[in-house]
């Protein structure tokens, strides 16, 4: 059987997609903090561990600790850490320690085919602590993933999903987009994580979003 590690780092056909972040996004990561802060308690001398799942560049993981604030630690998580612009703290899934009080994913779902995109999903679960929360944030496919130039893509095997040639430095790389409309998203998330967690859609920060939330005691531990 596969570790998940090499599964999701493992991905050499898929390696367009640590080509994707870009500035922009940090924005994203501003407005999820601020959604995410008010949800602890300040009170007590714990700090709050967060993790950045699927880092990029590294500008989303400051802008997230900015938000946050002291009583936060934001930890990141990036597998291609040769792009990152800051010191990522683990490039390996190896390497992550449980729980976390808070995941935060962006627009990493979406550059990943269904098998990989599943297994992250379970992971991310996995990681959060009691009444934690996990942000996930992707891209919509109507008005955005849709429209990209025909001449550059061509249709993936999955629906509202595409394969596009992007430019870099090293030549062009194939690079995988997957569009999520409507409650696709919140159906998705809710089907992998089942009982024991909260899925609702959350507008107005990514093009399509969803905060998940861990119970206290999963059913399976009542006994």
């Amino acid at each position: 059987m596969q570790s998940f590690s090499t599964i999701i780092e493992g991905i050499e056909y898929q390696k367009g997609s640590f080509t994707t972040q870009v500035v922009t996004t940090t924005g994203s990561y501003r407005k999820v903090g601020l959604l995410l802060r008010p949800l602890f308690p300040t009170v007590g001398v714990r700090k709050y561990r967060v993790l950045d799942y699927g880092a990029g560049i590294g500008l989303g993981t400051i802008a997230l600790q900015g938000a946050l604030g002291q009583k936060f630690v934001v930890d990141s998580y990036e597998p291609a850490a040769d792009r990152s612009q800051i010191k990522v703290t683990y490039n390996s899934s190896d390497q992550l320690i449980a729980p976390y009080d808070a995941i935060v994913c962006l627009n990493v779902l979406n550059v990943l085919e269904l098998r990989i995109r599943s297994a992250v999903v379970r992971n991310i679960l996995e990681l959060l602590g009691p009444k934690g929360y996990a942000f996930i944030g992707v891209r919509k496919w109507a008005g955005d993933v849709n429209s990209v130039a025909p001449e550059t893509s061509s249709f993936g095997k999955e629906d509202k999903s595409i394969w596009l040639m992007k430019k870099t430095k090293a030549g062009p790389v194939k690079v995988f987009q997957k569009g999520f409309d409507g409650l696709e998203l919140v159906e998705y998330i809710t089907k992998i994580a089942g009982e024991g967690y909260d899925v609702r859609r959350v507008s107005g920060i990514a093009g399509n979003s969803v905060l998940v939330t861990k119970q206290a005691v999963t059913p399976d531990k009542k006994k």
